[in-house]
This record gives structure tokens, C-alpha cells and sequence, in this order.
């Protein structure tokens, strides 16, 4: 049985229609946009205005999804800098890690169809690789730990060799070449952990980039494909889809400081509008490229059990404290954080790609949804303006239905 199962289609199938029936279509269709009070969709547009000039960054992107289902977009600003191309509700951006979401759906739906085990060895999966036992607590490796991200796993992303080897690749004069995923795994390979596995929280990449090796072993298919027909196409996520070549058709050009470690030019896209660098290699550690309208749909659905239902939504929220001495914190579960604040408790992500910056959070006792996708990477101003918003949004929403 794999994720394509008669059983997975059949969820993800009654998940769509529960989208259907909230008026989430593709595009904001009339229906959805009409629950939207003009109020409160006039203040949010008049604050997201002094909120991202106020910040200077080049464009926004935002949606949110109110507890009856009502949808609104809304663009602010420019999605090219030099060229004037305002941004529009369609323009699409790469959303960093909140693609683990994806990949955490998929992994979840396996672990319900009893194809992997969540707390299975790793060796499970991946022991006949030669690398394998070179893996930093290769023996206590499971992809729960790798996912809650307690393995102990130190971040590929952080070694000084990777970084002076993606300079190199990207000053090489061909922007098509990408590290394969086993070469992302070699540059951790005989370190240190950084701690025991299961027990303290390290965010790192390459607990994302071996989990999605294991689920690969354990399928026999590429996860770009499974994404594809079952988590973008199945559900009617025509704007979102992995991050697989360089070229991505309606995206809005990204902005990178002068000074990024990477070596990348300042804007992400080229004239032809052509990626400058292959981003394939983020792949199961981010690798999506979407909108706010359906990056908030697809949290929706997500976080609110409707995709995977309460069994699955279960296992997406067995969290880690993200700091032991202070549960105040929060919790990470897969491909989620868990915290409470003033308006309860939220479900939400961040994701940072070179000339990107996306936040998605979704509050679970008032049904509502906020996505804030942002052209510039540094100075972006982010959680400041996503907070900002969500105050407003929240006192002012109607109760959960």
C-alpha cells in the first residue's frame, strides 16, 4: 500500500470537499470573498499599508480564512523592485520550511496506511547505505526524532565546508547544478551530535533531507511526485508545487542582502525570469513554491484535522518542548509549533529562502487563518507585521463555527 491507496485518496478526497463547501475554490470566488465583512476587510488592507511602508520592503502577500470559511487576499507593493511588476494575490514565492508541512502530511498518511513507522529505527529504512552508520547517533535514529527535531543531528547548512562548496558551485557559471541529497548527508557524516537523540530541540535542515531519504527507501517513489498527485493536484492546489527547477512560472522576484553568505545576486530572478540558482536541493527540508491564498488553505486543513483526520492530526501535534526549563515556549511537533499567547493557542511555521520570507498560523480554538508572504529576506520585518495583523484580525473576526 503507498500514499496513493484507495484509503489516502478517500480522505484526502472528503478533505476537499469540506475545502469546497467553505468557499476556499482556487481562486477567491465570490461566495468566499462575500463573508468577508467590508469593515474589517477595509482596515486590514489600510493597515497592511502603513505596516509594510513603514517597513520598506519591496512587497507583501497576504490571506487569511475566517471560521465560516471567508477568504481575502490581499498584494501590497511590488513583486520586482527594478523592473515596477506590482504584486498581485497570484504571485507566487518560495515559502522556506513551512514546505515541511507538506512533507509531514505525506509522512503522517504513510505512518496511518502502515507503511512506515514513525518510531521505527531509521535503520529500518536507510541501514544498507554505507554512510549510514557514520550518521551522528545513527543507532538511535528514528524518523519522529529526525522530524521533532531531537535527534541530536547538527545542520548541513552550517558547515563551513557546505557553504564554501555552494560558493564555489554558484560561482561555477552554471546555475543548474544542485547537490544531490546524499551530498547534503556528507557534510554531517563522523561529527559530533550535538546532543542525545530524543531528547533536547536543535532545528536543523538535515533531519528533513533524511527523513525524506527513509521515505523514499521505504515507497520506492520520488516525494515530488507523491506531493504532486496527492497534496497539491488532489486537493486543488493549482499554485503550489515543489521547487524543482529553476524555472517557476508567475513567481515574484526575491530581494537578498548585498552581504548573504551564499555569494547570490541581490535579486533572485533573472530577465528571462529564470531562477539564478537551482533551488531542487531544499527539497523535503522546504521546496514549495506557493501563494498565501493556498498556503492558508492548505494549513487549514492541515492543522485542523480535515486533511489527515483526528488520528492523523494526533500525530502532527506529539510536540517537543522547544525549551525544557520554559514549556512557556512552546512545542514542536512535525512541522509544527505549538505555543498560546493572548488570543489561545496557535498552530503556525516560518520559512526563510534566499530573497523570501513566509509566516503561516492558524488558531485552532477560533478557526482562523493568517498568511504573510514577504519579498525580502532580511529587514522583512516578518513576525512584527504578522503579529500586528493577527491582532487586528482576531479582535475583530466572528466566533469559530
Amino acid at each position: 500500500m503507498t500514499i496513493g491507496s484507495r484509503r489516502s485518496l478517500l480522505i484526502l478526497a472528503a478533505a476537499f470537499a469540506i475545502l469546497l463547501a467553505a468557499g476556499c475554490s482556487q481562486t477567491p470566488d465570490k461566495a468566499a470573498a462575500s463573508r468577508v465583512p467590508d469593515d474589517l476587510r477595509a482596515a486590514f488592507a489600510a493597515r497592511l499599508d502603513s505596516l509594510a511602508a513603514e517597513a520598506g520592503i519591496p512587497g507583501a502577500n497576504v490571506a487569511f480564512i475566517l471560521p465560516d470559511g471567508g477568504l481575502a487576499a490581499f498584494a501590497w507593493g511590488l513583486a520586482d523592485s527594478i523592473g515596477g511588476k506590482q504584486m498581485t494575490s497570484a504571485s507566487r514565492m518560495i515559502s522556506g520550511s513551512v514546505g515541511k508541512t507538506w512533507f509531514a502530511a505525506t509522512t503522517v498518511q504513510l505512518a496511518l496506511d502502515g507503511v512506515i513507522d514513525l518510531d521505527a529505527p531509521l535503520a529500518t529504512y536507510l541501514g544498507d547505505k554505507p554512510w549510514f552508520d557514520r550518521l551522528p547517533n545513527s543507532g538511535d535514529l528514528t524518523l519522529r526524532r529526525l522530524m521533532n527535531h531531537a535527534s541530536g543531528m547538527p545542520d548541513h547548512l552550517a558547515q563551513p565546508a557546505f557553504l564554501s562548496d555552494l560558493r564555489s558551485m554558484l560561482a561555477s557559471g552554471d546555475p543548474d547544478t544542485v547537490f544531490t541529497h546524499e551530498e547534503l548527508i556528507s557534510y554531517v557524516l563522523d561529527l559530533e551530535p550535538l546532543h542525545p537523540a530524543g531528547g533536547l530541540f536543535r532545528y536543523t535542515d538535515t533531519n528533513y533531507i533524511l527523513s525524506g531519504l527513509a521515505v523514499e527507501a521505504a515507497t520506492g517513489r520520488a516525494y515530488d511526485e507523491m506531493m504532486r498527485e496527492n497534496l497539491t493536484a488532489a486537493i486543488g492546489l493549482d499554485s503550489t508545487g515543489p521547487t524543482s527547477s529553476r524555472y517557476l512560472e508567475g513567481m515574484a522576484c526575491g530581494h537578498v542582502s548585498d552581504d548573504n553568505p551564499f555569494g547570490l545576486p541581490t535579486r533572485t530572478l533573472g530577465d528571462d525570469g529564470f531562477l539564478n540558482h537551482n533551488p531542487a536541493m531544499e527539497w523535503t527540508g522546504g521546496g514549495v513554491v506557493t501563494t498565501p491564498t493556498d498556503l492558508a488553505r492548505w494549513v487549514r486543513m492541515l492543522w485542523s484535522g480535515e486533511l489527515l483526520g483526528e488520528a492523523g492530526l494526533a500525530e502532527l501535534l506529539r510536540g517537543r518542548l522547544l525549551d525544557l526549563d520554559d514549556p512557556v515556549k512552546g512545542s514542536y511537533g512535525l512541522a509544527v509549533f505549538m505555543d498560546a499567547g493572548e488570543h489561545g493557542r496557535r498552530f503556525s511555521h516560518s520559512g526563510w529562502y534566499p530573497g523570501y520570507h513566509t509566516l503561516a498560523a492558524y488558531w485552532p480554538d477560533r478557526n482562523v487563518t493568517l498568511v504573510v508572504q514577504i519579498n525580502r529576506d532580511h529587514d522583512s520585518q516578518l513576525r512584527e507585521i504578522h503579529a500586528a495583523l493577527a491582532d487586528l484580525l482576531l479582535a475583530t473576526a466572528p466566533g469559530p463555527s
